[in-house]
């Protein structure tokens, strides 16, 4: 019996060391991806965390661009499209990374306009995209369209995905964390660590009977 509850305990502890890499990622895997085209075959797979906060650091500068007013130096569109976009931005905005995805379209012509569901994303919300081409280089698009937990976008290739919000103060997305977001992790890791105690004290006290 204490044999049996000293492994129970244990394997409550291996259990919580396991909790932080389900926050490691902050990428869905089950984004709904709509495409006209029905010969087209859509994959979705989750981008690695590296690969995410590598697009997210070589965004850093666009989004400064932006920020600054300087918006036609970044997106790919035409002077009507960006100042709508600018319109939207909101006073002292942060930025938030709604989805990271890697995107591949078989049988896809392109350019292609491509619908991407986005629970977090609202009709007047400023939200772009930006997408890693096979060179390696980033670039940023505004959706054609944005609506109430949708947008469009015409891609004219495709590879690694990332949706961004720039967002008013202290909005935060309903569904996701946000990146840095280590209160999860801190979580799991005081479990973890009065698991751990609980797990010895037991163990001394089974050793003494």
């Amino acid at each position: 019996m204490r044999k049996n509850l000293l492994a129970l305990l244990l394997s409550c502890v291996l259990l919580l060391a396991l909790v932080p890499a389900a926050y490691a990622y902050e990428s869905p895997t089950d984004a709904s991806i709509v495409v006209e085209d029905s010969a087209v075959t859509v994959t979705v797979e989750r981008l690695d965390a590296a690969t995410t906060t590598q697009m997210q650091t070589a965004a850093d500068p666009a989004i400064a661009d932006i920020l600054a007013g300087n918006a036609a130096s970044v997106f790919t569109a035409d002077e009507q499209q960006i100042a709508d976009f600018m319109a939207r931005i909101p006073e002292n905005a942060t930025v938030e990374t709604l989805m990271s995805m890697n995107l591949s379209l078989a049988g896809a012509t392109f350019p292609l306009e491509v619908t991407i569901n986005v629970s977090d994303v609202k009709a007047n919300d400023a939200v772009f995209v930006a997408h890693q081409k096979e060179d390696g280089t980033v670039e940023y698009l505004i959706p054609k369209t944005t609506a109430d937990g949708r947008i469009v976008v015409e891609f004219t290739s495709l590879s690694p995905v990332m949706i961004v919000k720039l967002a008013a103060p202290g909005q935060e997305a309903a569904s996701l964390p946000k990146t840095g977001d280590t209160a999860p992790i801190a979580y799991a890791l005081a479990a973890l660590v009065a698991s751990a105690a609980a797990a010895v004290v037991l163990a001394k006290r089974i050793r003494k009977a």
